[in-house]
């Protein structure tokens, strides 16, 4: 439940933040000013962190992990850690999950040239995407103790291709409103959920380094993945191709969960 508020509130910053900048220049005010505004916030925020740390009181299960970590005492490289059963894939599926950042990159572009909207209608459609993502994190908040990672996760990666199916067909606009919201409504909980399912997966002394090492894939993809996209639509003479794109990951990436969930299950 935690995990998921934590990467809801996430989408509800990307939300406010520009919102606030908008609201700036609309007044006539400079970017500078908005941004001093917004560390000063976030200045806020670090100090809130600092002066309530007395109130965190860690739990007895996460003492008993944090006391396994330290009689352990090892520093496990990287090419120990790949060895562990399910490691790899499970770092592949986070280079994969960068389905997420291609659709945020370019979901606007592809509704102006391969949907043939306005611009301004494009940007409108393309912020169901950060709302739907708040949205479906939160809501499975409240269910994700009940319901494992894994069935999460695959019933997230199903409404995901069928969005992906649907945006591929239609091309009427208050259907690309509400698929694209439940695009993003459908990446919300796969994130949270392959993060739990870590802890679940592996041993407390694997598992801290295994999500750094999750953490470093996802951001290989997101340095990698994205561009490529944009190398395609101009080797190809193409900007229709996103929904395929996001099929190619999306299906990579539930290949790998799958790999990771039965060696882990074994």
């Amino acid at each position: 439940m935690q995990m998921n508020f934590l990467h809801a509130f996430w989408g509800i910053g990307t939300v406010i933040a520009p919102s606030m900048l908008s609201v700036f220049f609309s007044t006539g005010r400079t970017w500078r000013e908005g941004y001093i505004v917004l560390a000063v916030i976030q200045t806020v925020i670090a100090l809130i962190v600092v002066l309530s740390k007395p109130l965190w009181k860690e739990e007895s299960g996460e003492n008993r992990t944090d006391e396994m970590i330290k009689q352990d005492g090892r520093v496990y490289s990287v090419p120990q850690l790949l060895r562990v059963r399910g490691a790899a894939f499970s770092c592949l599926a986070f280079t994969f999950y960068t389905f997420e950042g291609v659709t945020i990159l370019w979901m606007a572009s592809y509704l102006v040239f391969g949907k043939q909207l306005d611009a301004a209608t494009a940007a409108s459609i393309s912020s169901m995407i950060y709302i739907g993502i708040s949205t479906g994190r939160i809501a499975t908040a409240f269910i994700a103790n009940r319901v494992s990672g894994k069935r999460m996760i695959q019933l997230s990666q199903a409404f995901i291709i069928l969005s992906i199916i649907v945006l591929m067909l239609t091309s009427r606009l208050e259907l690309l409103y509400i698929v694209v919201f439940i695009l993003g409504f459908s990446f919300g909980p796969v994130y949270p959920a392959m993060v739990k399912q870590t802890v679940s997966y592996f041993r407390p002394e694997y598992s801290v380094g295994i999500i750094s090492m999750q953490m470093c894939f996802n951001y290989i993809g997101n340095m990698f993945i994205p561009p490529l996209y944009g190398a395609l639509t101009s080797l190809f003479g193409r900007q229709d191709l996103l929904p395929f794109y996001l099929l190619v990951l999306v299906l990579l990436q539930t290949a790998c969960t799958t790999a990771k969930n039965r060696l882990c299950g074994r």
